[in-house]
């Protein structure tokens, strides 16, 4: 890619020559189009950076709890809830509904049930818990 091809894809806000494509567990990423953020669960080593609203999803920094909430949110991506990418095993948490649906390879995320990741979720909680818990009183 010449200097100019760059440039000019920066000009455009081309997401592949913006962001990199690796992803890592527990980043937060947002739609650069519409409200929605998500946390990455698991990300195994074949994971793609997800996309939303047509346009590759960015890292950021996680809003603060105060942060106002979007209200009136349509169809597409609901707070709360986990998707995942099963060929790949991805799994992403919604912390910020919106309209875009998140997909990944330009296949929809599929939504999880409600109960279905949150058993190995609390078991992940709950044994950093413990360490947290053991390196406090040391």
């Amino acid at each position: 890619m010449s200097v100019e091809q760059f440039v000019s894809a920066l000009r455009q806000h081309e997401p592949t020559v913006r962001y990199a494509t690796t992803v890592k567990a527990h980043d937060t990423l947002a739609c650069v189009v519409c409200d929605v953020i998500v946390v990455l669960l698991e990300v195994p080593a074949t994971a793609v950076r997800p996309t939303c609203c047509d346009r590759t999803m960015e890292t950021v920094r996680p809003a603060p709890c105060s942060a106002p909430r979007p209200r009136g949110v349509g169809a597409g991506t609901s707070a709360g809830c986990c998707y995942t990418d099963e060929p790949r095993g991805l799994v992403v948490r919604c912390i910020r509904s919106g309209r875009g649906v998140i997909r990944c390879d330009d296949k929809p995320m599929t939504r999880l049930p409600d109960q279905s990741f949150s058993s190995r979720s609390v078991a992940l909680l709950a044994a950093a818990g413990a360490s947290s818990r053991a390196d406090s009183h040391i």
